[in-house]
């Protein structure tokens, strides 16, 4: 029989690997179905077969779907082990450590993630950082983290959702802001624009200046 001669195998490690990687695909799908069981099932399969950052990543990921954050920092610690370029895990870390009520644990992690090589996911770990800032007080800070997080956004979707964020804490820092956003969210625009004049008034620094300007021209906008 003739053989093609084109074929090249693939030979057992690469292999090997194609089986681990359609694996913890697989095991996202169940994920994402809240099959959690399979998931993991499946995500540690991968891992036996050829250990990936993803795969422990992942299933790190399905734990905290469950809520078991204590179990899925130690697959993120994996993950790292494994291949420290890969950012994912060193912002997980930091979003579980949040989510325990130990952000200052958070931030080197953060800080890591935020300079991986190997992310693509850089307004994650900006965000994060802003969430942390905010706890301890840091405000003008958390407010830098935040418009930062907006420049690596991925869509309009997630701008709008830092957006809150950031209005939130300028109302804050600035209580005439909310009494805007509110007068404007009513239709009371002429009501809302005195707001904002007074918000620029009393502003603590030139970027939230800028910042209230730019809501009270869009607002000047729709008026005409």
């Amino acid at each position: 029989m003739a053989h093609d001669q084109d074929h090249t195998p693939i030979d057992h490690d690469e292999s090997v690997e194609l089986q681990a990687i359609e694996r913890w695909k697989e095991a996202q799908r169940l994920q994402m179905q809240q099959r959690f069981d399979g998931a993991i099932r499946l995500y540690q399969e991968s891992i036996a077969l050829y250990p990936t950052a993803e795969a422990h990543t992942f299933l790190g990921w399905t734990y905290s779907m469950m809520g078991q954050l204590h179990e899925a920092i130690q697959e993120c610690l994996e993950a790292i082990r494994v291949d420290p370029r890969f950012g994912n895990p060193y912002n997980d870390i930091g979003a579980y450590l949040i989510e325990l009520g130990r952000p200052d644990e958070a931030i080197p992690y953060l800080q890591k993630a935020m300079i991986a090589e190997r992310y693509e996911c850089y307004h994650y770990p900006h965000f994060n950082m802003a969430r942390v800032l905010e706890h301890q007080g840091k405000w003008h800070a958390a407010l830098k983290e935040y418009r930062t997080a907006i420049t690596h956004a991925p869509d309009q979707q997630y701008v709008r959702h830092v957006e809150q964020a950031i209005d939130r804490l300028i109302g804050l820092l600035n209580p005439s802001f909310t009494t805007a956003r509110a007068l404007e969210q009513h239709g009371q625009w002429p009501e809302a624009i005195q707001a904002y004049r007074s918000a620029i008034a009393q502003a603590p620094d030139e970027q939230l200046v800028k910042y209230v300007v730019q809501a009270m021209y869009r607002l000047i906008g729709q008026m005409n």
